[in-house]
């Protein structure tokens, strides 16, 4: 997929929100309601459908949830097949968390040449991430996990895949940014660390006390971005004085 970078951060304070459509791959996966729809011809096609299915379970249920019984079923396709384009559990449950972590830090691509992009890339990083955290898919996740704890090595397959995946693009991200001069944030492990906790804030242990985010509109998550991302920019930027 090619994604098109928006020229400024401008326009993304006018409408109120910072993602643009253009970097959702939300469209590359089919919802619930149209799977039943998309032809069983090709292997793509019932990839598609099969991490749907497992997505699905993996938010309602947690990763216990996630069979390859039930994932077949909910699918639509057999087991032969199933196991032919996920050969196990867990290489299956990796892909769909990876997916996840895709649709929050597809915006940290190359570091622009100016300081205005990259500006508007933390903040839609910082919008997307927050979004999903705040979510009532997020929090469905936390609960079933605490209702029914996993195995060690489904945690590790989630924490790989999702989080320590994106902690490891935006320190990428980062170090391209100060090779640029964009930025002076030291360490770019560290930094990247510290943008996701502030970036994070309180949502993860709102989650695990099941306690509803203050607010969830895009307004907020598109100011609470800004804010964020303006906070960290302008340490990072004290550092190059």
């Amino acid at each position: 997929m090619v994604l098109e970078r928006l020229g400024s951060s401008t326009t993304l304070y006018r409408a109120g929100a910072i993602p643009d459509r253009r970097y959702s791959l939300a469209a590359a996966v089919p919802s619930s309601s149209t799977i039943s729809r998309v032809p069983d011809r090709t292997r793509p096609d019932k990839a598609l459908r099969i991490r749907a299915a497992a997505r699905r379970l993996l938010f309602q249920q947690g990763p216990r949830g996630l069979t390859m019984d039930a994932v077949a079923h909910g699918a639509h396709v057999s087991k032969t097949t199933l196991y032919a384009l996920y050969p196990s559990r867990h290489e299956l449950l990796a892909a769909v968390v990876a997916d996840e972590a895709s649709r929050i830090d597809v915006s940290l691509g190359a570091p622009p040449l100016a300081r205005q992009g990259l500006v508007a890339d933390l903040e839609r990083f910082v919008f997307a991430l927050h979004g999903f955290l705040a979510g009532s898919r997020h929090a469905r996740l936390m609960q079933a996990m605490g209702q029914a704890a996993p195995p060690l090595r489904d945690l590790r397959a989630v924490y790989r895949s999702g989080p320590q995946r994106s902690h490891e693009r935006l320190a990428e991200y980062l170090r391209q940014a100060q090779e640029r001069g964009l930025l002076a944030c030291g360490d770019p492990q560290r930094a990247a660390e510290m943008l996701l906790g502030m970036a994070v804030g309180l949502d993860l242990v709102r989650a695990m006390y099941r306690q509803p985010s203050p607010d969830r509109s895009r307004q907020a998550r598109g100011d609470h971005a800004r804010r964020v991302v303006g906070a960290f920019v302008a340490l990072c930027s004290a550092k190059m004085r």
